[in-house]
């Protein structure tokens, strides 16, 4: 199980569950936004390490803010040429991690697929003006005819690597609801697309 570096966000406070530290280790926290929160009743007994649910989002009781999950990048390169196995409802959390994760990486990283955080399901998360656009079993259904050579990077590879990319492609996915997408994507956003949709094949560039 990887290590996990716990994040909290405002949010409202919900129902209550008491996993500890939910079973990961918690190597740090780190206050994103500071905002004024009133915190669980006293007869909850809250203390550090309690945390409640709300539809399978963990929160802190002490401060009412959602708690999220940031999971350390995977560099092994033998793991990432693993193919992925098709995503299920099952892996939802495992995708909210993978967007919380890209999130903490928005400085760096256009895109993460979920096997560079050590789930090998076909997850990837985007980046699109600043938000997280979370694909399960995404697959590239048309492209341009049109590709272009460029260099990309990775967060789990040092340096930075020649590539042959299409311009722009046709995307079918599900979303967070398991509801069946197909969006169209061009530049640099179908760019990053197919770099991810490459990491679930476990092709490395």
């Amino acid at each position: 199980m990887g290590v996990f570096r716990f994040q909290l966000m405002d949010t409202a406070p919900a129902a209550r569950i008491s996993d500890g530290c939910l079973g990961f280790e918690c190597t740090e926290a780190v206050m994103l936004m500071y905002t004024s929160f009133s915190t669980w009743n006293k007869s909850h007994n809250n203390h550090p390490d309690s945390y409640y649910r709300r539809q399978n989002r963990y929160y802190s009781f002490l401060s009412g803010r959602e708690v999220r999950m940031v999971r350390n990048i995977i560099r092994d390169n033998l793991l990432l040429m693993k193919s992925s196995a098709p995503a299920t409802k099952a892996d939802l959390p495992s995708a909210r991690d993978l967007a919380d994760t890209l999130m903490a990486h928005s400085h760096d990283c256009a895109g993460l697929a979920a096997n560079m955080i050590g789930i090998f399901k076909s997850i990837i998360a985007v980046n699109v003006a600043g938000m997280p656009v979370v694909m399960l079993n995404p697959r590239i259904v048309s492209h341009s005819a049109e590709s272009y050579d460029t260099e990309e990077g990775c967060l789990s590879l040092d340096g930075v690597r020649p590539v042959t990319r299409y311009r722009s492609i046709e995307v079918e996915y599900q979303d967070m609801m398991l509801i069946k997408r197909r969006m169209s994507y061009s530049g640099f956003t179908a760019q990053a697309i197919q770099h991810e949709i490459d990491h679930c094949k476990g092709i490395l560039i």
